[in-house]
C-alpha cells in the first residue's frame, strides 16, 4: 500500500511573519511617542513693565516705590527683589504674594540688611537691621524663576 503524503508547503510563516510586523510597528511607535512626550515646550518668560522711582510722601522719609505699569504678573514665590545702595552684591529676597498690574511696592529699606525679610505687592520689611534709603543711587532688581533679571537703578536725592 503506497501513502500518499501530501505537503503544505504554506506552513504557518505568513501568521508569524504578520505578527512580528504588528510588533514592531507598535514597539516602535510607543518609542517614538515616548520621546516625544519628553520634549517639554519651553515657557516663554514673562513680560512685565516695572519702574522704581524715588517717592517723598512722607516729609523726611525717602521711600522707592516699585509699580509693575503693565504685562504679565508675576506669581508669588515665583520672583524675588534685591534693594541694594547701587553697586553692591544684589541680595534676593523671595516673594509671598502675587505682583500684578497695579501693585505698588514701597520700601524705606534696603533688602542687604540681617534678618527675616518679607517681600509682599505693597512693601518690603525685616523682622532684622537694614539700612535706610538715603541719598544715593539704588539698584532695584527681580528676578524671575528660570528667566532673567529686571534691573533699574534708583536716583534718591535726599
Amino acid at each position: 500500500m503506497i501513502k500518499l503524503l501530501v505537503r503544505n508547503e504554506r506552513g504557518v510563516s505568513s501568521i508569524v511573519g504578520l505578527l512580528m510586523m504588528v510588533g514592531i510597528t507598535l514597539i516602535m511607535s510607543t518609542v517614538v511617542l515616548a520621546i516625544a512626550l519628553s520634549f517639554q515646550l519651553p515657557v516663554p518668560a514673562p513680560m512685565a513693565s516695572i519702574f522704581a522711582t524715588p517717592e517723598y510722601s512722607t516729609p523726611g522719609v525717602l521711600d522707592i516705590s516699585i509699580t509693575h505699569k503693565g504685562g504679565n504678573g508675576l506669581v508669588a514665590g515665583d520672583w524675588w527683589m534685591s534693594v541694594v545702595p547701587a553697586g553692591s552684591r544684589a541680595i534676593y529676597k523671595q516673594s509671598s504674594t502675587n505682583f500684578t498690574v497695579g501693585d505698588e511696592i514701597n520700601t524705606r529699606i534696603v533688602t542687604g540688611g540681617t534678618g527675616d525679610y518679607t517681600v509682599t505687592r505693597s512693601l518690603i520689611t525685616t523682622n532684622g537691621i537694614a539700612a535706610p534709603i538715603s541719598g544715593g543711587s539704588y539698584d532695584v532688581s527681580i528676578i524671575v524663576q528660570q528667566y532673567e533679571i529686571m534691573h533699574v537703578t534708583v536716583v534718591v536725592n535726599g
